[in-house]
């Protein structure tokens, strides 16, 4: 799987990892794709983190994307974004929110298994962003039935 891009079954091939790189809508800036590639990859990272271990495979998938998105941007230097700047950048039902999630539940699944923290993370982000509630719930179900330890 490492050095693939990544997809879930059953949906688009599109790499989940990938930042938006449609042709924008002509009132969207450069300034914006950026600023929407950069709020991507934090909440990512924030959601890597949410579980207290920083696993290897979450940590090069996230700096793989990072220097292949923003090039020259470290981790450290990403600010996890708050409930706002998610919606603000991503909207309610729109299929950059969907994508987003995607990647998300790409990231929570990379060390090959989901903690309570990271389902939490993104049950709250699918009810935000209004999206992937049926992705979250089949996460939910299947933690329940496998259980997890933290």
């Amino acid at each position: 799987m490492v050095g693939m891009p990544l997809v879930l079954p059953s949906m688009d091939p599109t790499p989940v990892l990938s930042t938006p790189t449609e042709t924008p809508p002509p009132q969207t800036s450069d300034g914006e794709i950026l600023a929407r590639r950069h709020l991507w990859l934090a909440a990512l990272h924030q959601l890597a983190l949410a579980d207290g271990q920083f696993a290897p495979e979450e940590r090069r998938m996230l700096e793989q994307s990072l220097a292949d998105e923003l090039p020259g941007e470290s981790l450290d230097g990403l600010h996890h974004p708050g409930d706002g700047a998610l919606l603000h950048r991503l909207g309610q039902s729109t299929p950059e929110a969907e994508q987003f999630l995607r990647s998300a539940v790409v990231v929570a699944l990379a060390d090959g298994r989901l903690g309570e923290a990271e389902l939490t993370l993104l049950r709250h982000w699918s009810e935000l962003l209004q999206v992937g509630q049926a992705v979250v719930a089949e996460l939910h179900e299947e933690q329940a039935t496998h259980g997890d330890s933290d």
